[in-house]
């Protein structure tokens, strides 16, 4: 059996992980097996590593009540543990949801309207017409302070714990 079987059949089994997500995600765990077997399906080489990293999937702010808002943090996250990069700087979800929040709070600043699109754009949320179409007006007016906005801003949201707790290859920093 190949190792994109045997993790598909782990995560339909009765394992001990599936009692854990259910504990830790219980509103949210369909959502994340789903984007877990898309994973495994896109890196099948990494599969193990791909189901080891269930418990950095956890929502991180409230408006990840919105399925797509989630799924987006879910794929990002995914994505960098498929990759072995570091899992916890702000993902674009996290960071669209801070700026969702903000802007009710006080006006936007051109840079921070680009970061928001951007965010927006990169999370793969749905367009809105007349809205996002705008991000490259943004990107070629202040796409410097849009990179700096970002860089700092993903690394506000870090979560120091959105780690795997000992990589399985060398090179992997979780």
């Amino acid at each position: 059996m190949d190792k994109k079987s045997s993790a598909v059949e782990l995560m339909d089994s009765d394992h001990a992980w599936a009692a854990a997500l259910e504990s830790v995600l219980p509103a949210h765990h369909a959502i994340v097996l789903q984007e877990i077997a898309a994973a495994i399906t896109h890196y099948p080489q990494d599969a193990d590593i791909l189901i080891a990293g269930i418990d950095l999937l956890g929502p991180t702010h409230p408006l990840m009540r919105n399925t797509d808002l989630y799924r987006s943090h879910c794929r990002e996250i995914l994505t960098r543990v498929a990759a072995g990069t570091d899992t916890r700087p702000g993902t674009a979800a996290e960071v669209c949801a801070v700026c969702s929040v903000t802007s009710l709070a006080a006006p936007f600043r051109a840079a921070a309207v680009g970061l928001y699109l951007r965010m927006w754009r990169m999370a793969g949320l749905p367009q809105i017409d007349g809205v996002t179409d705008d991000l490259d007006y943004y990107e070629h007016s202040v796409g410097s302070r849009i990179d700096e906005l970002e860089t700092m801003t993903r690394r506000r949201l870090a979560v120091a714990t959105r780690r795997l707790p000992s990589p399985d290859r060398p090179g992997r920093s979780g």
